[in-house]
This record gives C-alpha cells, structure tokens and sequence, in this order.
C-alpha cells in the first residue's frame, strides 16, 4: 500500500512529516506497533472533549491574558466589602409560587466533569 506521504511494507509503516523547526520534509519509520501506540496517543478517552483555546486564552495573547488578570485584580481589590453583597444578606429564598421558604435537600447532580 503506497501513497505519496505513508506506506506500509513487511509491517513496517513509513511516513512523512515536517519537521517544525526547518520546515524540511522528513521520513520515520517504525513497527506497525508501534506506530499504532504512537497513534493512539492522540486518541480521546470516550466522553472526553478536545479543547481548542482562542482569544485571550490562546498561547500567542499569553502576555496580553496576564495584563488583563492584573488589571481585574486592581478593580476587584478597590472594591469596598459594602457594596458586595452576599447570598445571607439576600435573606433566605422563597418559592416563587406559593412564596414558602426553600430548603436545601441537596445539591444538583451535574453528571461527571470529563
């Protein structure tokens, strides 16, 4: 089996990759294990989510991200403990259809994080 970029012969593959550092074209080859177990490497967990960041939180605004922490410090510190107002100062919640008071039983299940 040949293509121009990956093959396999004898069990073993050969493939092509570009090699970041001086964008040359590079050939590897390997066992057929092991380029299974380098492959799947790369492979996601079942319910496992890839996540792609963009914006500030990309690598490349880093710097950028860093300033913007520093400055929300600054405003959040200069903020007085009066203006911020807590859940007990709100009194306790009532149900918005008979106005009863509302009692805590348990938190809600939210399923398992990733």
């Amino acid at each position: 089996m040949k293509d121009s970029n990956f093959y396999l012969e004898h069990g073993a593959v050969t493939f092509a990759y570009k090699e970041s550092a001086t964008d040359q074209l590079k050939h590897c080859t390997l066992t057929a294990e092991e380029f299974i177990r380098r492959f799947l490497q790369h492979v996601l967990p079942p319910r496992f989510i890839k996540v792609r960041y963009y914006g500030l939180l990309s690598p490349a605004y880093r710097q950028l991200l860093l300033k913007a922490r520093q400055l929300l410090s600054t405003t959040t510190s200069k903020l007085k403990s009066q203006e911020v107002k807590t859940a007990n100062s709100l009194g306790p919640l009532s149900c918005p259809h008979c106005s009863g008071p509302l009692t805590l039983l348990a938190p809600i299940a939210r399923g398992r994080p990733p």
